[in-house]
């Protein structure tokens, strides 16, 4: 089967969002099916993953789909779910998706969440703020400073959170401020990031007021199973700390990481209001679409933080690293030292998306 690279689809009405997943799964959901209904042309799809009854590349179902949602038992670990960030319909062309691991319980965390994020968009708000988040290695918060360069062009509020800036525990307080973004570089692990001394799902506001839009991991491992249960970056959505996030099932080079990024980054300075516009306005090569990163929650998250995102954050105290210079800290970076492969991917960077 050929691929054809995501495109919009040029028709009247609105978009079709696919939702499929075990009958018992999708009754849990039905507020934010409800929702979704007032922007989306919904439609709802019974598999059942367990018997192998499931969306594969390919199905026929995917014809006239925009963006689709598989609702999975918890027991399947995403690597098994979905190729990678879609499916390919019977006609070969790229159907963005994402996986939501259900339970009982989680349900009514995600729902809460995802709901509250998709009445921002009903209201209209505006895109960001966008907080950009990563460790003290030089490669982070370089590709930090490259996407607030990029999203302040279009007039997105930014704030620079990386680990030289802020502490843990201040990152545990902003995260719960109701952001439309947030964006992490640097290295990761199955339980968490590895920046600001490890950052674990216990360090994640318990049931957040104001749940983030989207929170983008743009690092190693964060999707994988790791030593069993649910991997950091699913528990993001069915904690109710964002309403989707990305991941990665194993490790990632960094120049695709750096690439992914600015690619998002462009297309949402470009205009695009939810998570999934995002990735398809990107036009990512197939090498990245169909590799270890995987989407979770709902892909049609809107973008927009809550209307009192932006006060709270600027309350949040971080200090330019000049302000707080610490030179022991410093010193200890050369315990990463950025090797002569990396450099070199940075100079193949440059040339290849002209930063």
């Amino acid at each position: 089967m050929s691929f054809k690279p995501t495109a919009p689809r040029l028709r009247c009405g609105r978009e079709v969002l696919l939702i499929a997943g075990p009958p018992d799964l999708l009754s849990r959901l039905d507020v934010w099916i409800r929702m979704k209904e007032m922007s989306f042309e919904t439609r709802l799809v019974e598999v059942y993953p367990k018997s192998g009854f499931d969306l594969k590349d390919g199905d026929e179902r995917l014809l006239g789909v925009d963006v689709f949602v598989v609702v999975s038992p918890r027991g399947l670990a995403p690597s098994k779910v979905l190729p990678g960030l879609g499916l390919c319909d019977s006609e070969g062309r790229f159907v963005l998706g994402a996986m939501l691991p259900l339970s009982r319980i989680t349900a009514s965390a995600f729902c809460r969440s995802a709901c509250a994020v998709e009445k921002r968009a009903l209201r209209g708000q505006g895109l960001g703020p966008a907080l950009l988040l990563g460790e003290w290695e030089p490669r982070a918060r370089k590709m930090a400073l490259r996407s607030i360069r990029c999203l302040r062009e279009a007039d997105i509020a930014c704030f620079q959170w990386t680990a030289d800036r802020v502490t843990r525990d201040a990152l545990s307080e902003g995260l719960s401020y109701g952001a439309g973004l947030a964006l992490y570089y640097g290295h990761g692990r199955s339980v968490g990031w590895t920046g600001y001394h490890g950052f674990r799902s216990r360090h994640l506001p318990e049931r957040p007021a104001s749940p983030l839009g989207a929170v983008l991991s743009i690092t190693c491992s964060t999707a994988s199973r790791g030593g069993g249960g649910l991997s950091f970056a699913e528990r993001l959505v069915t904690l109710g700390v964002s309403a989707a996030s990305l991941g990665a099932t194993r490790k990632t080079r960094h120049l695709s990481n750096a690439y992914l990024a600015s690619s998002v980054c462009e297309a949402i300075a470009g205009g695009a209001t939810r998570l999934y516009e995002a990735f398809r306005q990107a036009r990512l090569p197939e090498d990245i679409l169909f590799s270890s990163y995987r989407l979770f929650g709902d892909p049609t998250a809107s973008l927009a933080g809550s209307e009192a995102s932006f006060e709270a954050a600027m309350g949040l105290y971080a200090p330019d690293p000049d302000e707080r210079v610490d030179r022991r800290r410093i010193a200890s970076e050369q315990e990463y030292p950025v090797s002569e492969k990396a450099r070199t991917e940075d100079v193949n960077l440059v040339e290849l998306i002209g930063l």
